[in-house]
Formats: structure tokens, C-alpha cells, sequence
């Protein structure tokens, strides 16, 4: 049983190792030893490891991350409840102008292999969430934030037959006219320019500090949990598979199909570097485990 799930898990992590190293040669060749490693480590015993990551998460983010969790949850759920217009309208009108950015993208610049693919579809990605994010809110939000922020103030119809006085949560309620609505508008643009100057790269540079706090504590805790000699000789074993593959047949692969022979060609000789480690080093000559039910 365990020679064939590290025969499975090494075949994983050779094949992993040839795929992202040809995805991103000639330069970076090398991301498939990190991918051929982490695989290998990753698919044995890929059930426990299933089970092993809620308890590091949990591990990881606290009691209080636990219940900022569920917060946000019930709190992601009370926003899809309730409608939201702009926001629905920057989603689909983004679409086509994203598409005609995408267009002259891609007939502008040549794709040269398939890391400029991924290039161009991060970036497509990232164009598209800032265009959803600008339509949704640049109808009204300039105004708006300044109305709010500066004189804390809201608007109402100048039509509208209500008396214009101070709300209960402190808002003044002031007519939308033309020299109000320009007011407001100037008032807006100096606070999202500072925003945008200040404030947004301070917060993001908080998020990113503990994104990356709680990947480390995530990380180490899963390491913990799963950690073993198996684990560790798929991944050796089946990065080192790969990467004899890639360097010796990458260069006289051309063709996909041949690309794909290589894979897999790489994820069997990982499985059989790993086998070979398994039944001869570890068990005859290092006696790590028992042979035939004997120490």
C-alpha cells in the first residue's frame, strides 16, 4: 500500500515538475523544481492532508480570526440579499470594454508562449475588476463622498415635498442642485485623492502583513501536522524524476504531443526513483520500516 502511494505520489510530482518548468522556460525553468516538490509533498496520504487543513486554519487565524470569519460570512450574506444597481451595472458593462482591451492587447503584442498567456490573463483580470469597480461607483460616489465626508451632508430631490433640516444620525439634509452637486464634487475629488495618495497604501500594505502573518502560521502548522519521511522522500523523489526529464528531453520536445509524453515520461520516472528509494533504500539497506513484517 504505501509503495503504491508513493509510486502515485512521485508520478504526481515529476509530471508537476515538467509541466511548470515548460510552461515557464527558458528563463524560470527552475519554478518547476518548487511545483515538483511541493506536489510530491502535497499527494501523499492527499487525504490527510484534506483533513489536516481546517485544523491548521483554525490553528492559524485564532479564536477571534474564527469569529471575524463568521462575521464576515453573515455579513457576505446580508450583502447578496439586498440589491445592489451600480454595482450590477459595473459588472456588465465592463465586459465588453474589457473585451475591446483585450483585443487591442492581443494584436498589439505578439504571444510568444504560454507564460505570456497567463500574463495576459492576470492582467485582463486585474483591468476588468478596475473597470467594475470605476463604473459602479464614479456615477455617483465623487459626490457623494464629498457630500458625506466634508460637510456631512446628504441630498435630496430639490422636487422632493420634505422639510429640509438635520436627520437623526447627525446628516444635514440639503437639496441636489446643480451648485451643490459641483461642490460637492470638487470636495470629493481632493478626499479620493488622498485616499488613493495615502490611505488605500496603508491599508493595503496592513492586509498584506497579516495575509502573509497567516500564511506563515497556516503553513507551519500544516507542515506539522503531516510531516513524515514519506512525505519527504515523494517530494525529493519526484522533483529529482522531473527535472532529469526536463533537462535531458525539454530540448528535443517540440511538438505538444511530445510535451505531453514528457510529462508523463518525467511523472514515471519520478514514480520510480521513488519505488526504488522505498523498497531498497529505506527498507534493505537503511531500515526505516519493516521488510516482510520483520525489523
Amino acid at each position: 500500500m504505501d509503495t503504491r502511494k508513493i509510486a502515485v505520489a512521485c508520478f504526481i510530482g515529476g509530471a508537476l515538475c515538467c509541466a511548470v518548468a515548460l510552461i515557464f522556460a527558458p528563463s524560470y525553468w527552475w519554478f518547476g523544481l518548487v511545483a515538483g516538490f511541493a506536489g510530491g509533498y502535497i499527494s501523499y496520504e492527499f487525504r490527510e492532508v484534506r483533513k489536516a487543513i481546517p485544523i491548521a486554519f483554525l490553528r492559524a487565524v485564532g479564536r477571534k480570526g474564527v469569529n471575524a470569519w463568521k462575521s464576515t460570512i453573515a455579513w457576505a450574506k446580508v450583502w447578496f440579499s439586498q440589491p445592489h444597481p451600480f454595482f450590477y451595472f459595473g459588472v456588465f458593462l465592463a465586459l465588453p470594454l474589457t473585451f475591446v482591451f483585450a483585443q487591442y492587447i492581443f494584436s498589439s503584442e505578439p504571444i510568444t508562449g504560454p507564460e505570456m498567456v497567463i500574463a495576459d490573463i492576470i492582467g485582463l483580470t486585474f483591468v476588468y475588476c478596475e473597470m467594475v469597480t470605476l463604473l459602479a461607483f464614479l456615477s455617483y460616489f465623487i459626490a457623494l463622498t464629498g457630500a458625506l465626508t466634508v460637510e456631512r451632508c446628504c441630498w435630496v430631490s430639490a422636487g422632493d415635498s420634505v422639510s429640509i433640516g438635520v436627520r437623526e444620525d447627525g446628516y444635514r439634509e440639503i437639496p441636489l442642485t446643480y451648485a451643490n452637486a459641483a461642490r460637492w464634487t470638487m470636495e470629493g475629488i481632493f478626499t479620493a485623492m488622498k485616499f488613493f495618495l495615502w490611505d488605500l497604501w496603508r491599508y493595503l500594505a496592513i492586509v498584506t502583513w497579516k495575509i502573509l502573518r497567516f500564511f506563515a502560521r497556516f503553513t507551519w502548522h500544516l507542515f506539522r501536522l503531516i510531516h513524515s519521511k514519506e512525505r519527504v522522500l515523494c517530494a525529493i523523489d519526484g522533483t529529482l524524476g522531473g527535472a532529469i526529464c526536463y533537462i535531458w528531453l525539454a530540448p528535443a520536445s517540440v511538438s505538444f504531443v511530445q510535451q505531453a509524453l514528457l510529462v508523463i515520461f518525467g511523472g514515471l520516472l519520478g514514480a520510480a526513483f521513488g519505488i526504488a528509494n522505498w523498497e531498497i533504500v529505506s527498507k534493505r539497506i537503511l531500515h526505516y520500516v519493516p521488510v516482510n513484517g520483520t525489523a
